[in-house]
């Protein structure tokens, strides 16, 4: 059968209601169509083929939409169209294409064509359906199932395009167009099911929220390079969306408004590098309770002005932040909290936060690494990881500065807490906060500038390695209940300096365990004669700064000076004990010279002065002097010398007592 003949086969079929006022273009579409070419009608001179001059176009380039409904449905005429379908090029379609619970057998591809009416293909079954850089009116495809792509690449659509409950079994592919509905949804495509990747990138605008909540897509998700309009309101809206590949809102990704992806699933990556989030005062991103089971970027130019949210977050890879600057001033700049990342998070390489930077109860089982960053919350926690578990390291140091509390309590560090280099202030409050904390690594606290308190109350570290330099004012150092295994690296390490350090606590109220622990690991380390010097200097601070008595602070004094609380029993010794004995020794002495000294019984010994001082003195030895002799008041001064007799008895019991206690080691359990 010749071409001829087929033209006018399908041509004929026409029912006489269309085939009246029939235009040139639609008999070149009905031609073209029958012989599987497209209808091509543009000029392809300067201007003539803008979409702008479309409504000034003529009947040479009008297809009315009942020739398109009825080739695209008729049985006879569906079978006249070429496998390949129907494909169209430069045309005007004044009105609009109503392609609803229709079955569309063949492609239907519109390129650089105006349809001001739109189309609807609610609940219908599509082949593959184009509308490529072409303008149009509202396209709504409720339900539509479509067995290949869905193309509206470089296309201006003034009004809603919803693909709500649509099945995609090709890709979805939005590529540089642009949306316009500014009072409702740009894009719905809400419980989308998409078998290839959803394209909304490469210069794709949409003014109005673009919804894709509870999407399944079985390639990726790429907005990289689109700019999303909806101030005030959803900008990207994709909760519970379900992604097997990656998702991509980078490379000059813009939103105006909130993007959300709360309960999102993401086999791949989530990949915001460079975006740019504008919602001031409300939330840029929020992500509540995504997983994700590559790795989550926000870095290298990525900006936020609202909070970014990723509390109850699962990321199997890393969280990087590198280079992201997030403001928020008042609230949260970056909202983890209870956040489980398997892998490292990075907010480093000039990571930049105005608000709070929450990570409370977050679990990373790498590294948490800040260095270099600059986070600002004047007026509260610039970071706040309460209770957070980091199985590697966590870095707060070269450069990284905090204006606002860094805030640690209860956490639980595997390896290193190093905030070498670090700038932290908080006037009037802490300016690091580890209460509670346990850190199995060493604790490196050499911050180059520090204002506020060092807060490290019932902390534990397995070394501490910190610097004279970076001690905060006195006043300001909360240690009580602190423990540390070892000094190690540039700390110092020798007792006088150590009891500077201490002394840096407040006042009141006392507590000793901070002298007790700075002892036990001395004498860890071997320096038994540094401990001592810490547990005396102990017991000096009681008595000026404890809730002693009058009695009790007059005892401590006695016990320092003559025992050394019981750390320095020679000096009791050296300077009480013997030095008596030998005075009574000169004292009884002169008194046997001035013949004062009396015998108490028959056939005594002979009187042996300083034997007679040994065994007054010192109360349990019996050297056979004192009970056999006695000074008499019967002679001159002999009173005096019976009195200082009774002295030199007290005094050695009183001393001697004392000295047995102090090498008991009773006074130093007191």
């Amino acid at each position: 059968m010749s071409e001829k003949t087929k033209k006018l086969q399908l041509e004929a079929l026409l029912p006489p209601e269309l085939s009246e006022g029939i235009t040139p273009a639609e008999k070149i579409l009905l031609h073209k169509a029958e012989i599987g070419e497209p209808a091509n009608f543009q000029i392809e001179k300067e201007n003539e083929d803008d979409l702008v001059n479309a409504p000034n176009w003529g009947p040479e380039r009008i297809i009315r939409s009942e020739i398109l409904f009825w080739l695209c449905t008729d049985v006879l005429a569906v079978d006249r169209v070429h496998p390949k379908g129907v494909r169209i090029s430069g045309a005007v379609i004044p009105t609009k294409l109503d392609f609803s619970f229709c079955t569309l057998p063949h492609p239907l591809i519109f390129e650089s064509c105006s349809v001001p009416g739109g189309f609807d293909f609610t609940d219908a079954h599509t082949r593959l359906f184009c509308l490529v850089s072409s303008t149009s009116g509202p396209v709504l495809c409720h339900r539509l199932q479509n067995d290949s792509d869905v193309n509206l690449e470089g296309t201006n659509i003034d009004g809603e395009v919803s693909l709500i409950g649509a099945k995609i079994k090709g890709q979805l592919d939005c590529s540089g167009a642009i949306l316009k509905n500014a009072d409702g949804d740009a894009l719905s495509a809400d419980s989308i099911a998409v078998e290839g990747s959803v394209l909304l990138g490469d210069g794709f605008q949409a003014e109005g929220e673009v919804s894709l909540i509870g999407a399944k897509i079985k390639g990726q998700l790429d907005c990289r390079g689109a700019i999303l309009k909806n101030a005030g309101g959803y900008a990207l809206s994709a909760d519970r969306i379900a992604v097997e590949g990656s998702v991509f809102l980078g490379d000059g990704f813009q939103a105006e408004g909130e993007v959300r992806l709360i309960g999102a699933t993401i086999k791949g990556q989530l990949d915001c590098r460079g975006a740019i989030l504008k919602n001031a005062g409300g939330y840029a991103l929020s992500a509540d309770r995504i997983a994700v089971e590559g790795s989550v970027f926000l870095g290298d130019g990525f900006q936020a002005e609202g909070e970014v949210r990723l509390p109850g977050a699962t990321i199997k890879g890393q969280l990087s932040c590198g280079g992201a600057i997030l403001k928020n001033a008042d609230s949260d700049a970056l909202n983890a909290a209870s956040i489980s990342v398997e892998g490292d998070v990075f907010l480093r390489d000039g990571f930049q936060a105005e608000g709070e930077v929450s990570l409370i109860g977050a679990k990373i089982k790498g590294q948490l690494d800040c260095s270099g960053a600059i986070l600002k919350n004047a007026d509260g926690d610039a970071l706040n990881a309460d209770s957070i578990a980091v199985e590697g390291n966590v870095f707060l140091g070269d450069g990284f500065q905090a204006e606002g509390g860094a805030f640690l309590p209860g956490a639980k560090i595997k390896g290193q807490l190093d905030c070498s280099g670090a700038i932290l202030k908080n006037a009037g409050g802490y300016a690091i906060c580890c209460q509670n904390a346990m850190i199995k690594g060493t604790l490196f606290l050499q911050p180059l500038e520090l204002e506020g308190n060092i807060d490290l109350l019932h902390a534990e570290v397995g070394q501490l390695i910190d610097d004279p330099k970076s001690w905060p004012k006195k006043g300001n150092l909360l240690i009580n209940g602190f423990t540390y295994g070892a000094f190690s690296g540039s700390a110092p390490v020798k007792a006088n300096k150590r009891l500077e350090w201490l002394a840096l606590q407040p006042n009141s109220p006392f507590r000793p365990q901070t002298y007790e622990q700075l002892a036990k690991v001395y004498r860890s380390m071997g320096l038994e004669m540094d401990a001592k010097k810490v547990l005396i200097a102990k017991q000096e601070v009681v008595r000026q700064h404890g809730d002693l008595g009058n009695a009790a602070k007059a005892w401590n004094w006695i016990l320092g000076k003559s025992i050394g609380h019981g750390y320095k029993s020679w000096r009791l010794l050296l300077y009480g004990i013997i030095p008596l004995i030998f005075l009574g020794w000169g004292v009884f002495w002169c008194a046997d010279w001035q013949q004062v000294m009396q015998s108490t019984k028959e056939n005594p010994s002979e009187f042996n002065a300083f034997v007679y001082s040994l065994d007054a003195f010192l109360p349990l030895v019996k050297l056979h002097q004192e009970e056999f002799w006695l000074p008499t008041t019967s002679k001159t001064y002999g009173s005096y010398f019976r009195l200082y007799l009774w002295v030199h008895i007290g005094l050695g019991w009183l001393l001697t007592t004392l000295f047995v206690v102090s090498l008991t080691g009773v006074v130093k359990k007191e």
